[in-house]
Parts: C-alpha cells; structure tokens; sequence
C-alpha cells in the first residue's frame, strides 16, 4: 500500500490521534497517539477474514506507515487479553520492538503468546495495575478499571500536551460481574469533573437500546437451560470469556454435573485466570482422558468454535473429527455467544451438521432463558458513560460504520455537537476544544 501523507511530516508541537484498525470494522484493533515525535500504540490485535478475501484467514492492522518510525515507537499499551486487542502482538512486535505495558492477566496471556515465537523472547512487559499513574515520554496515563467478559480490562485516560483525553477499551456496567469488578464509576466521574475534552469509545452495541446485562444472569440462565437437557450438554464460546466459563462451571455444579474443558486456547487462557486468582472457587474441570467415565446426562462440555471456525473444537466435533468427543441424538449445543458480522453462514453449517446427528440446538436467539450478555455497552450504557466524561468531543470507534455512526448520532441527540467518525489510516488532529 502506498501512503499519501508521512507520519514523519507531523508537527511535533500538535496532538493526533491515528486509528490503524478497528475504526469503521470489526477487530484488528489498533490506535496510535503522536506527540512531540513520540507515538503511543493502543492494542495491537487481529481480525477474522470472511468471503471478501478468500484464502485469508486472519488479518493484521496495517503498520507500513511506521516502516521509518519504529525507533520512534514509545510504547504498546494493551488494554485486555481479547484477540482483537492482543492478537497481533506476536506477529508485529518484533518490528516494534518497543515496551510494552498491561495488566497481570493480560501480561499472563501474552507471556503464552510469545513463548512461542522466538522473535519475541526479549519483549520487555511492565504490569500495570488501575489507577496507578505512569508516564511513557510526554504521555501520562492513567488506567482505570472496567467491566468486561475478560479480567483486568483497562480504560485509559491520557494527557499529553495538556489535552485530556479517554480511550475507553471494550467495556459495559454489569452491576453483578462474576469475574473481575464493577465498570470504575467513582473515578470516571471525579475525572470528567476535572474535564476531559475528548472520548475516544466503543461502539459495538450502539445500535441496541437498553442495557446489556449481566453476567449473573447467564448464570442463572444456563442453570435453567441445562436443567431441562437430559443428554451431554455442550456450550461453545469464545476462549477468552472468562467469565462465561466460571457461569457455566457454577450452573453444571448447581445442575450436577461435571465439566470438561476442550481445546487449547481454552486450557491457557483458563491456566492464565488460575495463575491470577480466578477460577479458584468452582470445581475441578475433568480431565479429557477421563470423559468417558462420566455418564453423558451428568457431563458438560466447554469448547471453542462459537464463531464457525473450521479449526475449532465446534466445528471438528460436528464433523466427527475430534478424537474422543462425540455429539449425537438427545444432546444439546449450547452457542453462548453472539454471531459477529460476516459469520453468519460458517455457524449455520456447524449447526446444520450437528442438526443432522439429532444434536438440540440452542443460541442466544432461541434460547427462553438468557445464555449469553455482551461484554460492550448498549445505548442507555453509552448515554451514562457520556455523562461521566463530559467530554468536549466525542469520536466513535469499535464497530463497523453502522456502528461508529450509532454512536455519533447518539451523541448529538444527547448534546455533544463536537463529534467526529474516524476511518482507518485517518491522520486526526486533537485540541481542547474539537478534532
């Protein structure tokens, strides 16, 4: 790709704000801060490919526009351990080759990543934790703790050049989290009070009205579900919602049943939690080898492949193709997920050929009780978060255009008439008092 506009060529006395990915998409998250010759990098993760680039599996943000730059790389701050945050990290740091700050968890799964891919043995992670302020260059930053479905996600506010600014991560207010705490509303809002001129925020769900919910209430919803099944039941998910797995481990104990875990990033993302105090207070998982001893009206199963993936556990156990796990008439698949745009044909062939064994099939749409929450803010959540920044701008990222404008015209209906709706690539001046 060639580039109109060197980011060698920016004014070293301005502030700007270049998205490289996730802005007007899903995934492939990505955003630079430029200052005084200094570039801050805001997670660094990967997005799945769908029909419009066929034989591609996953892609990267693009960061050709640093090829001269990466000297100048300050800092990669990564917010939380989800793969379109963290994912790309492996593959790209070895040419950025800069510090690297995150949370415990965060550093937990990143360590995994990396101890496979020897170009990045000497990467140098700083554990950071909520509110403990730090500087990297002419940027002080201050994290801040926020509800996810994955531990330790962090919200950052930053100030550079005397331009207060919120960079909000993937976030919602669950009022009941049954992993990590409560969306940190006491500091957000002491800090909008102070002023914060521009917020930088999630856009997935702002098409949604209402609330997303709470992750208690998955609970107590698979709890109903798995009650009613008399086979094996299986659920599929993404591998880094931790907090889904600890749902679905209290609401089998509570239903009698057992729990065994299935594919790789699952067990190390679960190793992750366990080496940071979560997961500590439900049963032990049965191993693999020992399914089979447990009968299928008292086993449960955990697996990856909510999304359709061909590779994932899902998909190969509806193909018969994972070796010692097999679905078959009278059991029940549990989809605790959302279908993320572009995916939608991948799950339907999963579900049809489990639909063919006999397999009962249940999703979030089907499903009379709640089985899934999203981990990001619907309408009335972004509303509220508005009202504690106060900000003088608003620029909506995280989401698809559909997305990104939700939030712009959310915004304006509430009061803020500085808003802005970035593109991937853009070069975005910010001042105190616009972008």
């Amino acid at each position: 790709m060639g580039y109109i506009y060197s980011l060698a060529d920016l004014d070293p006395s301005k502030l700007y704000f270049i998205p490289l990915g996730g802005s007007e998409q899903f995934g492939v998250n990505c955003n630079l801060y430029a200052f005084n010759g200094q570039f801050l990098m805001v997670d660094c993760g990967i997005g799945f490919a769908d029909e419009r680039l066929p034989g591609v599996d996953l892609i990267l943000p693009d960061l050709g526009c640093l090829d001269d730059l990466e000297d100048n790389i300050s800092a990669l701050i990564i917010t939380h351990a989800h793969e379109d945050h963290i994912g790309g990290v492996p593959y790209l740091w070895p040419d950025l080759k800069c510090p690297i700050y995150c949370s415990e968890f965060t550093a937990q799964v990143l360590k995994n990543k990396f101890s496979e891919n020897k170009d990045c043995k000497s990467a140098k992670i700083n554990v950071i934790n909520a509110l403990d302020d730090f500087t990297v260059g002419d940027f002080l930053i201050k994290p801040i703790g926020m509800a996810h479905s994955i531990p330790e996600t962090l919200s950052l506010l930053i100030e550079a050049d005397g331009i207060r600014f919120f960079h909000s991560a993937d976030w919602n207010m669950d009022p009941h989290p049954v992993v990590g705490k409560k969306t940190d509303e006491a500091t957000i809002t002491a800090e909008g009070k102070k002023g914060i001129d521009i917020y930088i925020g999630d856009s997935t769900n702002s098409l949604s009205p209402g609330f997303a919910g709470s992750e208690s209430d998955v609970e107590k919803g698979l709890e109903a579900v798995m009650s009613e099944q008399t086979g094996c039941v299986a659920v599929t998910l993404f591998s880094s919602n931790i907090s889904r797995v600890q749902s679905i481990a209290k609401a089998a104990e509570r239903c009698g049943r057992d729990v065994a875990v299935i594919g790789r990033s699952l067990h190390r993302m679960i190793g992750a939690a366990k080496n940071c105090g979560y997961l500590n207070d439900i049963p032990e998982f049965v191993p693999e080898k020992d399914m089979g001893l447990i009968p299928r009206e008292k086993l449960v199963l955990i697996m990856t492949g909510s999304q359709g993936e061909s590779r994932a556990v899902a998909a190969r156990v509806a193909r018969d193709e994972f070796n010692g796990v097999r679905l078959e008439r009278g059991d029940t698949m549990l989809f605790s997920s959302r279908e993320i745009p572009g995916n939608e044909k991948s799950i339907n062939h999963v579900k049809n050929q489990l639909k063919e064994k006999g397999v009962h099939i249940i999703d979030p749409y089907s499903a009379s009780e709640k089985i899934h929450v999203s981990g990001h803010p619907y309408q009335e959540e972004i509303k509220i978060m508005l009202d504690w920044v106060k900000p003088t701008t608003v620029i909506p990222i995280h989401g698809e255009y559909m997305q990104v404008s939700g939030q712009a015209d959310l915004a304006k209906e509430n009061g803020f008439e500085n808003v802005l709706i970035p593109k991937n690539g853009a070069v975005i001046e910010l001042r105190k008092d616009g972008a």
